[in-house]
């Protein structure tokens, strides 16, 4: 497995992003999204059984998105959107010459593989999302002072 070694890519002079691959180069392209505050390495127990099923069949894409694990991009000075972090996921693909990919996210990373898909439906071939929402926090927030009542109310799931 090639996991063990960080690669390293930007986004038209954005944060520097940090990658993983396993598997196979050329096997079917699956894109790993992590949650909020969490990092590549959340998915290390599917990247086990992906393996069990066959090592040679896919070639496993991990991101940290960006402001998690190695990557950069946590200030006031980045673009922290849900779009944004979307757009990252194609930069990637481009870095990579990978023109379709399944996409699977967790929680935040759900967000970002319904907006990946929605920016980018022809590379895509399909999602798995997993307890997550197309709803963000910034969405309930107009005018930017909000009680900490009605954020936690608007953060209560549907």
């Amino acid at each position: 497995m090639r996991g063990d070694i960080p690669f390293s890519f930007s986004n038209n002079g954005g944060p520097e992003l940090f990658y993983f691959r396993y598997g196979k180069s050329g096997g079917m392209p699956i894109i790993l999204l992590h949650g909020l505050s969490q990092q590549a390495d959340f998915w290390n127990p599917t990247i086990h059984e992906l393996a069990l099923i066959d090592n040679d069949k896919f070639d496993v894409i991990v991101v940290d998105q960006r402001g998690h694990g190695l990557s950069q991009g946590f200030t006031e000075h980045h673009d922290l959107s849900i779009n944004a972090l979307a757009k990252d996921v194609e930069a990637l693909l481009n870095h990579l010459s990978i023109k379709r990919v399944f996409a699977v996210g967790h929680s935040m990373g759900a967000m970002v593989a319904t907006q990946f898909a929605a920016n980018f439906p022809d590379r895509v071939s399909g999602i798995l999302l997993i307890d997550g929402g197309i709803r963000t926090p910034r969405d309930g927030l107009h005018s930017g002072k909000s009680t900490r009542e009605e954020i936690l109310s608007y953060l209560a799931p549907p």
